[in-house]
């Protein structure tokens, strides 16, 4: 049996912006990719990292600085995997192995996983850590609430095409509110579930910083995530497009609609 998985970076240009040519033809995580062409402070990384305990101090480095080298992990091994295929249908000659891993953080998968994989993935990622391992899941919710009760229509109305392409694409808008249920189910115990409410703009003073900074994402990936979607799959016109992320991004910058979103992040232990 085949098993689609990326061979490449080869990428292809939608409506002038640059997307890995493998995303758009499996339907996963269809983003562009122009961040990786010209840094862009703005650029949310997404994926899967996963942590042994060990890690190693040069020998031939000076010894009379007196400090203490942790013992952490010193480099990465970038790796391609499409996450809708089971790891252990890795016939590389270095394949995940189930009890290796002290620590795994999957984070902003949601338009990635297919609805139907999610609690075998959290299994699968069950099985590779260690007795006593840690994982940490981080999705976004992209439902824009508000905290004064007034309306959003533009980026109500935005919500409501993306969560349907999402469908479309076989994907679960509303996964970040299930991750914890997925992870019980998994095996997990000791789950601590906690659900941020992320403010856009600076309307509280407490987060008013973090706030700005969110506001400036949330802006950028209005567009990001939906362009292929909305015009690509769903054949929205291009002004009808332009006219709704010019709306939504007004919104945006209302201060008076006090507008958030939820961050799921449950942590279990074995």
């Amino acid at each position: 049996m085949s098993f689609p998985q990326p061979e490449n970076n080869a990428v292809v240009q939608f409506a002038g912006r640059n997307y890995p040519r493998y995303a758009l033809q499996h339907g996963i995580h269809c983003v562009p990719v122009d961040e990786l062409l010209t840094y862009r402070p703005t650029a949310v990384i997404v994926g899967i990292d996963i942590f042994t305990g060990q890690g190693h101090s040069d020998e031939d480095e000076d010894e009379d600085e007196g400090e203490d080298v942790d013992p952490g992990i010193e480099a990465f091994i970038r790796r391609r995997w499409n996450l809708n295929v089971r790891f252990r249908e890795d016939t590389s000659s270095d394949p995940l192995r189930p009890e290796t891993f002290d620590l795994i953080n999957s984070r902003l998968l949601s338009d990635g996983i297919d609805a139907d994989r999610w609690q075998s993935y959290v299994r699968e990622l069950y099985a590779l850590l260690k007795p006593n391992g840690w994982l940490q899941m981080v999705e976004i919710q992209a439902l824009f609430q508000s905290d004064s009760g007034r309306d959003a229509p533009f980026l109500s109305r935005w919500w409501e095409w993306y969560s349907g392409k999402m469908i479309q694409m076989r994907k679960n808008p509303r996964i970040a509110s299930q991750l914890g249920t997925l992870m019980t189910n998994a095996g997990f115990t000791d789950v601590h579930y906690h659900v941020s409410r992320l403010p856009l703009g600076s309307w509280d003073p407490a987060n008013a910083q973090l706030g700005m900074q969110m506001r400036d994402v949330v802006d950028q990936m209005l567009v990001d995530v939906s362009l292929y979607p909305f015009l690509g799959l769903g054949r929205m016109p291009r002004a009808q497009y332009d006219n709704l992320i010019a709306g939504a991004r007004a919104e945006l910058r209302r201060p008076e609609l006090r507008l958030y979103v939820n961050v799921y992040v449950p942590t279990p232990f074995l």
